[in-house]
């Protein structure tokens, strides 16, 4: 089961209609690995800036205007 599939699954099972998912790791820290990247792990932007932002339909990706290539390049548009 992916990463996406467990959060909307966690979402439905809690009644979450929106879940806002950084780039800080368990310990909230901003600056980690990609490994330890909340958003990395969901959507698979590298970039140091962004934020996701899930639906039980769609996740929605904010990248600022330095990433807009890089967050096309990485991201399956298809999830």
């Amino acid at each position: 089961m992916d990463n996406i599939t467990v959060i909307k699954n966690f979402m439905a099972d809690n009644g979450l209609k929106y879940l806002l998912v950084n780039s800080t790791n368990e310990f909230l820290v901003e600056y980690n690995t990609l490994e330890e990247n909340s958003r990395y792990k969901l959507t698979k932007f590298s970039g140091s800036t962004g934020e996701a932002l899930v639906t039980p339909e769609t996740i929605f990706l904010f990248v600022d205007g330095r990433y807009h290539i890089q967050a096309d390049n990485e991201v399956d548009h298809e999830k």
